[in-house]
Parts: C-alpha cells; sequence; structure tokens
C-alpha cells in the first residue's frame, strides 16, 4: 500500500498499491462488510501509480495524484474518470479539495503549486514562490486561503481569490495540520518534534507588538538632537510620557467568528505561466533552467509512430551531484514526459543508452504508438529537476514497438484508438 485516505463520513476508505490500482474498504465497525473491499478502481495505465489522494467533502469525489504528474478527478460511486488535469511533470507529492468541493489543489516534486476549478476541470492558477517539493497541502476551514507546508522552507498561505502570498512561516516541516476555527495551525518538524502556531491579523500582530516591545525613554540630549518635541524643560526635566502610537487600529475580537464551510471563493482564471512551444517532425531547439520544466506540443495522429530524442547540448554523461545538489552550471540530464490528449501518461524517461551519439545521460525512445488523434504533451526537465540547459528535442518517424503496446493493452485510450 503507497498510499491511504479515508473518507469524510468516516465509513469507507480507499488505499493504493504499487501498481496503480485503488480499493475502497469498508471500515465502519457495525457494518456486516467490515473490513471488506467494495469497489475496485482499475489502474490509469501500468505505468501510472497513485502517489497522493483526497475525498471532497461529501465524499462523492476524489482528487488523484500520480507518480507521472497527473491529476485524476474520480467517482467514488462508479470508478469514472471525469477529468484527466495535466500540469506537473514530476510526481504529485499532495493533493488538497476545498471545503465548498470547487477547487482542488495540487503539489508536485517539480516544486508548483496549482490551484484546478474540478467542475470545469481547468487550471485557474499556479501559486507562485515555492523553490523546493511542497510536503503538505491544506485549505482554511472557510476555503480563502491555501496552506503550504514546503520541505526545507517552511509554511506559506496564498489568498485563493487572487494568488497573491499573504504570509511565510519561517520552518521547515514535514506535516501540517490546521485548527478548526482557523486560528491556529500545528506543524510536525521531526519525527518526535512540532510547534503550535497562531494565526494573528496585521492589526493583532501590530498589537502585540507595541504592548511587548521594550522602549526607554530618550535622554534631553537624544530628543534635542533628534528633534523629537516635546523637548525638555529649560531645569533639564523630561516631559511626560505620552502614549505612542496616539492612534492603534481597533483590535478584533479574538473570539473567532463562526465559518461557513461551504462559502464559495471567487476566483478569477489566469492563464498558465509557462509558455508552450509548438514541436514538428525534425529538429526542434530548447532550454529550460534548473528546477524548471518546458511544454511541448506535438500534433499527432491515431497510430503514429515517433522515435522522440532529447539531446543535451553539454549533457551530463555520469556526472552525479551529492544529495539534493545541483549539476555543474549549463550540464544537463534530461527527463522527457509524454502524455496523450486524453491526459494518459505514454511514457516517462530519465535517460537511455542513446544510440544516436552515444551519450548515456540523454533520452531516446524509439517507436512510441501514439493511440488517439490531438495535441499531445512533450515536458522536458532536468532529472530531479537538478540540471538544466540547451538541448535539441529530435522528432522522427518510426516503426511502433509492439512490446509498448503491450503494456498499453489495458489503458483506456488503447481500445478507442483501434477501432474499438
Amino acid at each position: 500500500v503507497m498510499v491511504m485516505v479515508v473518507s469524510p463520513d468516516g465509513r469507507t476508505a480507499l488505499s493504493g498499491d504499487g501498481g496503480g490500482a485503488l480499493l475502497l474498504w469498508d471500515v465502519a465497525p457495525v457494518s456486516p462488510t467490515f473490513g471488506q473491499p467494495l469497489q475496485y478502481y482499475p489502474p490509469e495505465s501500468e505505468s501510472e501509480c497513485q502517489w497522493s489522494l483526497a475525498f471532497s467533502p461529501d465524499g462523492s469525489q476524489l482528487l488523484i495524484g500520480t507518480t507521472g504528474g497527473l491529476v485524476l478527478v474520480r467517482d467514488v460511486a462508479t470508478g469514472d474518470i471525469i477529468h484527466r488535469l495535466l500540469g506537473h511533470s514530476f510526481r504529485v507529492e499532495v493533493v488538497a479539495i476545498s471545503p465548498d468541493g470547487r477547487y482542488g489543489v495540487s503539489g508536485a516534486f517539480d516544486s508548483r503549486v496549482i490551484l484546478w476549478d474540478l467542475e470545469t476541470g481547468t487550471q485557474v492558477r499556479e501559486f507562485m514562490g515555492n523553490a523546493n517539493p511542497p510536503a503538505s497541502l491544506v485549505f482554511s476551514p472557510d476555503g480563502q486561503t491555501v496552506f503550504c507546508g514546503t520541505y526545507g522552507e517552511g509554511v506559506t498561505v496564498w489568498d485563493v481569490a487572487t494568488g497573491e502570498m499573504i504570509r511565510h512561516y519561517d520552518q521547515a516541516v514535514t506535516g501540517f495540520w490546521p485548527s478548526s476555527d482557523g486560528r491556529s495551525f500545528f506543524t510536525a518538524t521531526g519525527p518526535t518534534e512540532g510547534t503550535l502556531w497562531r494565526i494573528d491579523s496585521d492589526a493583532e500582530l501590530l498589537a502585540w507588538t507595541f504592548e511587548n516591545r521594550y522602549e526607554r525613554d530618550l535622554t534631553c540630549d537624544e530628543r534635542a538632537a533628534y528633534q523629537i518635541e516635546p523637548l525638555c524643560d529649560a531645569d533639564g526635566n523630561l516631559p511626560e510620557s505620552a502614549a505612542y502610537p496616539p492612534d492603534l487600529p481597533p483590535v478584533p475580537s479574538t473570539t473567532a467568528p463562526a465559518i461557513n464551510v461551504v462559502q464559495t471563493t471567487s476566483v478569477t482564471p489566469q492563464t498558465p505561466s509557462r509558455p508552450v512551444l509548438t514541436a514538428q517532425i525534425g529538429e526542434n531547439r530548447g532550454s529550460v533552467a534548473v528546477g524548471a520544466s518546458q511544454l511541448w506540443t506535438y500534433d499527432g495522429q491515431a497510430n503514429e509512430a515517433l522515435n522522440i530524442g532529447v539531446y543535451a547540448d553539454n549533457p551530463a554523461n555520469g556526472t552525479t551531484p551529492g544529495e539534493g545538489e545541483s549539476l555543474p552550471e549549463g550540464m544537463f540530464e534530461p527527463m522527457m514526459t509524454v502524455v496523450a490528449p486524453d491526459g494518459l501518461l505514454l511514457t516517462a524517461f530519465h535517460f537511455d543508452d542513446d544510440v544516436k551519439s552515444d551519450v548515456a545521460s540523454n533520452v531516446l525512445i524509439e517507436g512510441l504508438w501514439l493511440p488517439i488523434d490531438g495535441q499531445y504533451t512533450i515536458v522536458v526537465s532536468g532529472y530531479q529537476f537538478l540540471s538544466g540547459g540547451n538541448y535539441t528535442l529530435d522528432i522522427e518517424e518510426g516503426s511502433i514497438d509492439w512490446h509498448f503496446l503491450k503494456k498499453l493493452e489495458n489503458a483506456p485510450s488503447a481500445d478507442r484508438a483501434s477501432g474499438g
């Protein structure tokens, strides 16, 4: 079992294994089928393993993050896939659904955090500011903000409606849990360590600062030097202390107001921040930065076979960085992911024995079969996002790899591509 999540009513639980399949279990102690599987959901593809799961508040839908970067919206009762959400280029670490069930958020090993409209299956915006992969994602109880705990960075709070960063708590975390009233949260910082944080308004923080700071009285010479009135009198006596600041903003009550957890947040969709390039048969030049990825689209036809290679101008060719370190500047060990128009992950490679140039760290996929007509997405990045540089994306006509076809024979798109 790779991942497990319990439904909001506590009566069922969902588990995902290393093969990509999901099982729905009866975990209600009073049920006659307690401890037995209720439903089996087949894998999206053999190469796609479920890595993160979240139930919608009413328990009717699932948000699923996979190892290949695909995010799925699935109907719990029927098992049908409602939406395939494409935006990540690596394993989706965490997913969450807003209290009203309309929005979902996903965070992946590519360090991207994306907000999705679960009704339309479209990307709303990308939350900016993360440099490392997220460890946890949680909506606030009112659905107005998203909290993101990040490995090595701390906790970042974003406004759902605008995408703006509201606040950052500087402490590396491995887990994050908000309180039910939305006024505090708990972070795990190790196996036996944790921290409880308060969530205060700006007015509350300002009031606390003035109440708790130490401020000594200035001497007569200091008041004169800095022209701070009132000055001392002729006998050198300090003036009577005056309240500072004279007018503080009103401090709201510390009693949290009742929160309507089904409140809907109005969100304006934004255009994805990364440019999408168009790939053609032949050589296509590209460049990707360390920690980033580059998207290409290719207009493919059903039953077309392609040889696709990514060739770095300055390949790593066996150079290995230390843990968490990047390769030397300009040295590139590419990774390539190919996704079908319906969101099916076709393949994800990070290196191969490149027969074209004898460079071990380049990528070459031969005989890749395209199952349906439409726009395919090719994602190029550095392996584990530790390298970047200039490269050539080479696409050539090839012959079908029948071993690859056999791996896809159970995938949803395969029977459509062969005419049923």
